[in-house]
Formats: C-alpha cells, sequence, structure tokens
C-alpha cells in the first residue's frame, strides 16, 4: 500500500542539523507512528513521504519553513516571577495564549525576579536532514480519523 492522506504509518528516523549533527533519532527505540494529513509531522516530511511504500528509504532535506518554521523573535518574552504559580525552572513548559491559540513557550532563563521564556520551537529556523525508514503503511481506522491521532497499543484515551 502506498502512503497517501489518512494513511497510518510506521517509520523509523534520523534528525540532523545542516552540520550532520543529530538532532533526534528513533535508533534503538520503537517506531514511530503519524496519521498522513492530521498535521503530526512537518509538512515538507508529510509531502515527501505520499507515494512511498513499506521498506522504502528516504532522506529529505528541508528548509525551515517547510520543517519547524522560521524563527519569530516576537515568541521570546520575559515575565515578572510574581505571574507564576510555582516557582518556574529551567526547561519547564507552560502554555501561553499568543494569537488565539495556547503555544508552549520553554523557560530558557531566570533573572532575579525576571523569567525569560520562548514560545519557538527548539528547531526553528533551522534548515534539517530527514533520514526515513517507512515500516509499515495502513488504512486508518474511523475511531482515529474522528479522533485524529494514531491509537496504538489499544489506546483509545
Amino acid at each position: 500500500m502506498q502512503i497517501e492522506e489518512n494513511s497510518v504509518i510506521s517509520f523509523h528516523f534520523v534528525l540532523k542539523d545542516d552540520k550532520g549533527e543529530i538532532l533526534d533519532s528513533t535508533e534503538g527505540l520503537e517506531p514511530e507512528m503519524a496519521l498522513i494529513g492530521s498535521g503530526e509531522l512537518v509538512s515538507g516530511l508529510e509531502d515527501s513521504l505520499i507515494g512511498k511504500s513499506t521498506g522504502d528509504k528516504i532522506s529529505i532535506t528541508l528548509e525551515s519553513d517547510l520543517a519547524y518554521g522560521d524563527y519569530q523573535k516576537d515568541l521570546e518574552i520575559d515575565m515578572k516571577m510574581e505571574y507564576f504559580p510555582d516557582t518556574p525552572e529551567v526547561g519547564e513548559e507552560y502554555l501561553l495564549d499568543a494569537d488565539d491559540m495556547a503555544i508552549p513557550f520553554a523557560v530558557e532563563k531566570i533573572e532575579g525576579k525576571k523569567v525569560f521564556l520562548n514560545g519557538n520551537h527548539l528547531f526553528a529556523g533551522k534548515k534539517v536532514q530527514f533520514d526515513v525508514e517507512i515500516l509499515d503503511v495502513r488504512h486508518a481506522t474511523r475511531e482515529e480519523l474522528d479522533h485524529g491521532h494514531v491509537h496504538q497499543n489499544g489506546h483509545h484515551h
């Protein structure tokens, strides 16, 4: 079966930056699964997988706009410590409203009573390379389509 909209795929991947440094990988881990067309994958990767089949391997380099987005300086903010319910720590994430949607902001640093947060994806602004091996392709179930994500290992909410 070829990958198309509403397919569920199982795959292994290695994600590298433009210098060849590994940013993320499923090597030695369980494969990832995704529902094609649900927005789970970055657009450039999803587009490149359409028409591929089980056993196919692809390597694709994506500019930031087709991967994790361009870096947005306006998603760097600082807030007073008093606005946090508990003392924040570097690396923690908070969901904040931005542009009428909840965006995860990570605490980057704390200086005195100021907390500096960043709402950009960790890989925003980066040109990246995906090396992908497709392990399985199947049709999504009605429930997966209704919920907009893959149900794996008996998980149904």
